[in-house]
């Protein structure tokens, strides 16, 4: 039964949550926030919202966080201005229902934590109840808000919630009392996480295993987890079925092959033409590359969305095949156990030195050391470390089961009575308090630097002759359409394609670019190798060519500033242009 007080702190951990995850959502509603997945979760959102199964059903993107944008969109209709702050408010929404879910798991650690057992004839020396509450909610706080981020339009938060859901009904399976409803809860929120992001199937089966590993362990029989393989098929065979049909294979999703096509054996991207010396085959669907300088890349076909090349990878990459190469697989794994030293010795250098006390600590008086099923949540954690491992690894991916890992080891500090070490137990969850909290704060303060800019942002890199316009993406859309755009024309971009999110506030469709790395040498070129570059877009067919600026800022003939974002139009049909300017007042 829990106390008045850590009832009281509970509130008050969970308002702390709620505020700077709101904090969090605002700065990111007041900056039109978008990240490039995010453009693509939202035209998948509205492929699904007018029945366009063919564009909705993609390897690439999984179903379930572009369904509620697109319901969300469908039933608000925002303005261009208002599109992309209410993309945040739904990610606050899902960070809420992580909460929730955070709740439910921790709740039921906190139960294994401090239940008693039978076979105990003195009480453990364990974590004060309120410490161990603050040290949970402060790893939550921290892996929502600083490693997956709320102002990310990407499933990762939701991916968290539905693992937090599942983390909690593995723990109730350690109990001798659970039953088939709490293996069937397991496993539907494991196929739900599936749906928001495909990694989980693969990590859904592994956690099923951790389970059937408890069952075997409490001498239950195992058929005791066959409504949870149950009901994990049939959630995730909602999407794996139609997905498989209309690939004509059997396949969970695309994102494994083209993520190893890409981090593993290096397949350019997104502009991927024949030749890698590491992959084999020709791609069924090549690009047009123009024989211009720089050349111009084209892409309009089958493939929907605001940027086809980036919407369904899959389709781009279809027919290539990636060569054996141990070397390259080796570089893989050696650069993400990198990742792995900076996440959990840089970013949490001092959490993990207070680990080892405790590990120390636990070594030296270890009591029920499978009883509270840390080493199930510790298990599953190292499955999802050891996968993403093998191809790319990041921080944000991996925030869910960073927690089941600290959750683990925290609901295993059980420790047989001795002098004084209450004392060290209680200096280790001070320690680890402050170091979260510290965490906590350097990353909001940096965001609130980077919002209200105290300080200068200094960025490293080499001097670019094209410079990335400060503007809106709303205001970019807007001053396009001042320019007789419409939303569903086709055009073409010289510079970054890829985080173009201006273009689906315009909803434009990008069907032509010169590539981000090749911008530069458009603006230093002659002006017939520019003509030529503008006839390849041309053959595109698109209806203007939108551009970063040269870095000094003077519009080149025929371009026409968009507004005063900084951004140029060149449009290329005949008779096309800017509606005229007034005359001036004389």
């Amino acid at each position: 039964m829990t106390s008045a007080p850590s009832r009281l702190l509970l509130v008050a951990l969970r308002v702390a949550a709620l505020t700077l995850g709101a904090a969090n959502a605002g700065a990111a509603m007041l900056a039109e926030s978008m990240n490039e997945d995010g453009i693509h979760y939202l035209d998948q959102g509205d492929a699904w919202m007018r029945g366009d199964w063919g564009m909705a059903i993609n390897g690439t993107w999984s179903p379930l966080y572009p369904v509620i944008l697109g319901l969300v969109m469908r039933a608000a209709r925002p303005s261009i201005a208002w599109e992309f702050p209410l993309v945040q408010l739904v990610n606050f929404g899902v960070f809420v229902l992580a909460l929730v879910c955070f709740d439910f798991f921790w709740r039921e650690a906190t139960e294994r934590y401090y239940a008693p057992a039978l076979e105990e004839t003195t009480e453990p020396d364990r974590f004060p109840p309120w410490m161990f509450l603050v040290m949970g909610y402060g790893v939550f706080i921290w892996s929502t808000t600083s490693l997956i981020r709320l102002f990310a339009v990407t499933p990762d938060m939701l991916v968290a919630a539905f693992v937090f859901l599942a983390a909690g009904y593995l723990l109730r399976l350690v109990d001798l009392g659970a039953g088939r409803r709490d293996a069937a809860a397991l496993g539907a929120a494991l196929g739900a996480a599936y749906l928001a992001k495909a990694a989980m199937f693969p990590l859904g089966i592994a956690m099923l295993a951790v389970a059937g590993t408890v069952l075997v362990r409490s001498h239950r029989s195992i058929r005791l987890l066959l409504p949870g393989v149950a009901a994990f098929m049939l959630v995730a065979g909602s999407f794996l079925v139609p997905l498989s049909v209309n690939t004509g294979r059997l396949t969970f999703s695309e994102v494994g092959r083209t993520s190893y096509l890409r981090h593993v054996l290096h397949a350019p991207f997104p502009h991927y033409e024949s030749g890698s010396p590491n992959l084999a085959g020709e791609p069924l669907h090549p690009l047009a590359r123009s024989t211009s300088l720089p050349p111009v890349y084209r892409f309009d076909g089958a493939v929907g969305g605001t940027y086809p090349l980036v919407y369904d990878q899959g389709y781009w990459y279809e027919g290539v095949r990636g060569r054996i190469n141990p070397r390259l697989q080796f570089q893989a794994i050696a650069i993400n156990l990198q990742r792995y030293f900076g996440l959990f010795f840089r970013e949490q250098g001092a959490m993990t030195g207070i680990a080892l006390v405790l590990l120390i600590l636990l070594w030296r008086g270890y009591q029920r050391p499978f009883a509270s099923g840390g080493w199930a949540l510790e298990l599953a954690a190292f499955a999802a470390f050891g996968m993403y491992g093998l191809v790319y690894a990041e921080g944000r991916y991996l925030a869910p089961f960073i927690v089941l890992l600290w959750a683990g080891l925290l609901i295993t500090v059980r420790l047989r009575p001795e002098p004084g070490q209450p004392a060290w137990l209680r200096a280790c969850g001070l320690a680890f308090i402050l170091a979260v909290a510290v965490n906590i704060g350097s990353f909001h303060l940096d965001g609130f630097n980077a919002l209200v800019r105290i300080a200068p942002v200094v960025r490293a890199g080499p001097v670019s002759r094209s410079a990335a316009p400060d503007a809106r993406p709303s205001e970019v859309a807007g001053g396009l359409h001042e320019l007789r755009l419409q939303g569903g024309d086709s055009i073409g971009v010289i510079g970054n394609a890829i985080g173009a999110t201006w273009a689906r506030l315009a909803r434009f469709r990008i069907v032509a670019d010169v590539a981000d790395g090749d911008a530069d040498d458009f603006w230093v070129a002659s002006p017939d190798q520019q003509r030529a570059v503008l006839a390849a877009f041309a053959a595109a067919g698109v209806r203007a060519v939108i551009a970063e600026p040269p870095a000094g800022g003077n519009a080149p003939p025929d371009w026409v500033p968009v507004g005063r974002t900084g951004y140029l139009a060149r449009f290329i049909a005949a008779g096309e242009g800017p509606p005229a300017l007034p005359a001036p007042n004389r």
